[in-house]
C-alpha cells in the first residue's frame, strides 16, 4: 500500500510505502508522476520505504520498464530506508 504525502505539490512528489506494493499501485504512482512530468517537465521524488515489505514480482517489472524514461525527467530522487533495505 502507498499514500501520497500531503506535502506533495506541483513537481515535488512524495510517497510513503507500507506492506507489499502491487502492480496496480505501481501503475497508479506512475500515472501520478507522468501527470507531473507532462505539466512541469521534470519532477523531484521522495519515497519512504522503511515499512515496505518485498514488492510483488510484477510490480518490480512494471517499475523497471519505465526507469529509462524517468531517468531523463527526474531531477532529484530520494529514498528513505532502513538497514533492511
Amino acid at each position: 500500500m502507498y499514500r501520497k504525502l500531503p506535502e506533495s505539490e506541483d513537481s515535488v512528489l512524495g510517497y510513503y510505502v507500507t506492506g507489499t506494493v502491487t502492480m496496480d499501485e505501481i501503475r497508479e504512482i506512475h500515472r501520478d508522476i507522468d501527470r507531473a512530468m507532462d505539466e512541469h517537465g521534470t519532477v523531484r521524488l521522495l519515497v519512504d520505504v522503511r515499512d515496505m515489505a518485498a514488492p510483488e514480482p510484477g510490480a518490480v517489472w512494471e517499475d523497471l520498464k519505465l526507469t529509462p524514461e524517468y531517468l531523463r525527467s527526474v531531477e532529484k530522487y530520494a529514498i528513505i530506508g532502513d538497514s533492511r533495505w
